[in-house]
């Protein structure tokens, strides 16, 4: 089609044509056995529980940027996803997610001959919203999404078909052998595009439930998902999960792809034995706790499969364990469980809300340019010329801080977290500054944000900060006189009190910026 617009329902006809075309070749001649059919592939997300779980809030409640970064990530989407628009909905208006897909066996023996049907399988997706949508607005702008791409609004309505629609309802049905043949795409000749995609979608009150499946003749009955999680390899698993995926592995896989593949690669001879695949992740008050589950054919399989990943995970620990800067997965690596019990392999992870927000930092850390040193610029949060203000905090060591006491002598504040992997790096270095200068001229003081003595007294430990200067502001009042939104966040202040610079982020030149600023404030 053409690349001027992607509308919802190309996408829709590109990932059935899609999906089928890669999993054709691995698919098995066998045909439904069953009267009732459960799904080969099974995915589901109550984006609500989510959100609601303890781990969530404090998560987002003590590290704020979190949110910021996720928003400032789909803002550039949700600009180019006009249907958000036409829908009158917000990404963060919906619920739930579920995502099905029956009948990959039978499409082996077409595919053999190199002809794919998609009235050989069935796809479903259930999306779920707290608010009602526009309904009239979403199909007018459909309606002119595929007239800009058919060039024609006659050849809109030989496309779309079933019309339904009042102040509760909205049914219409996409030709997509119609659609296939008006558009701009390229013919996919080994696929049969005898089926229509559906869309259903019902306002109950203040919500929205939208379900689209792609319709054909298939003669059995579909298990339903509530079942299906009851019933299948799913039930074994944490119940207070809130996110679900399972995967039937298909016999030709094993029988036939892999075995012309584990010559170059020896696992493929362990996954071959392999039926099911079941994962799951649970937000909890405290923690996130994370479940994989595999169905051996054999138990001497889960057995090897144990092995292979305890193996894989000791080799893991000796090539981080010298690594400082990866000591926070080291710690997740200790705490995966594996367990081979009969047929099955199970591997579990409980994280707590303290690892949570270190991984996560790293995580961010790593994927983003590290924050280079800036100098504050005027403004309302500017502090440089102006007397710094007043500190009162307890020390880690039992004593307390006074700013006032340290008049006559150059200090530096850094307010830090031990979550915060650029705060890391730069504390080895101020204590490394603060050496080379003498108690009577010079200050280093350090001040953690909201986190308890036993989680600062572990960090300094873990990380040989023995030395450290650390005051704790547990209610992070002078962190707000100090205006600190990111850090780290370093100020200067000279021998009267006042601020000489404020510094926000971590900079590869932090150590010879600091020399160079404190030595001129002494004189040296």
């Amino acid at each position: 089609m053409s690349n001027r617009i992607i509308s919802i329902y190309e996408k829709i006809l590109s990932f059935c044509l899609t999906l089928l075309l890669v999993t054709s070749n691995i698919l098995s001649k066998s045909s439904f056995a069953d009267s009732i059919s459960s799904p080969d592939v099974f995915f589901s997300v109550d984006a609500v529980s989510i959100e609601k779980s303890g781990i969530s809030k404090k998560i987002e409640e003590k590290y704020p940027f979190l949110r910021e970064f996720a928003e400032s990530l789909n803002k550039d989407t949700n600009k180019s996803l006009g249907v958000y628009d036409a829908m009158g909905l917000r990404e963060e208006d919906f619920t739930h997610f579920s995502f099905r897909l029956d009948g990959l066996d039978s499409v082996y023996g077409a595919s053999s001959v190199g002809t794919i049907s998609l009235s050989q399988i069935y796809i479903e997706m259930n999306l779920g919203a707290k608010v009602r949508m526009d309904v009239t607005g979403f199909m007018s702008w459909l309606e002119a999404q595929l007239a800009n791409e058919l060039r024609s609004k006659k050849a809109v309505k030989k496309v779309l078909f079933e019309n339904i629609m009042d102040q509760n309802q909205l049914q219409f049905t996409i030709d997509l052998k119609e659609l296939e043949s008006l558009s701009l795409a390229d013919s996919h000749e080994a696929i049969s595009v005898d089926s229509n995609f559906s869309i259903h979608i019902n306002l109950e009150e203040n919500q929205t439930n939208i379900r689209g499946f792609l319709t054909n003749p298939l003669d059995y009955e579909l298990m339903e998902s509530d079942d299906f999680e009851k019933k299948s390899l799913l039930s074994q698993m944490a119940s207070d999960r809130q996110v679900s995926l399972y995967v039937r592995i298909p016999e030709s896989l094993s029988s036939y792809d892999l075995r012309l593949n584990k010559v170059e690669n020896p696992i493929f001879s362990v996954l071959e034995g392999v039926g099911e695949i079941a994962w799951g992740m649970s937000f909890r008050d405290d923690s996130v706790f994370f479940e994989l589950i595999l169905a051996c054919k054999e138990n001497s399989v889960a057995t090897a499969l144990a092995g292979l990943v305890q193996g894989s995970l000791g080799m893991a620990r000796l090539a981080w364990m010298e690594d400082a800067s990866a000591r926070n997965t080291l710690d997740l690596i200790e705490k995966v469980v594996v367990q081979a019990k009969d047929n099955y392999l199970k591997i579990r992870l409980d994280i707590t809300e303290k690892e949570l927000g270190q991984f996560i930092s790293n995580q961010l850390s790593s994927i983003a340019p590290s924050p280079h040193l800036q100098l504050h610029t005027t403004g309302p949060m500017s502090l440089t010329g102006q007397e710094a203000p007043s500190i009162s905090l307890p020390l880690l060591s039992g004593e307390e801080f006074s700013l006032v006491s340290q008049k006559g002598k150059v200090v530096v504040l850094d307010f830090w977290a031990s979550w915060s992997r650029p705060c890391r790096t730069a504390l080895p270095i101020l204590v490394e500054v603060g050496s080379g200068y003498s108690s009577s001229e010079f200050c280093l003081m350090t001040i953690n944000q909201d986190e308890s003595q036993e989680e600062i007294e572990d960090f300094l430990e873990s990380y040989d900060l023995g030395d450290l200067p650390v005051a704790m502001d547990m209610n992070g009042e002078v962190s707000k006189k100090y205006q600190v939104n990111g850090m780290p966040h370093t100020v200067i202040i000279n021998q009267l009190g006042e601020v000489e610079k404020v510094w926000i982020g971590f900079s590869p030149f932090l150590e010879k910026d600091l020399v160079k600023e404190i030595n001129r404030i002494l004189g040296k």
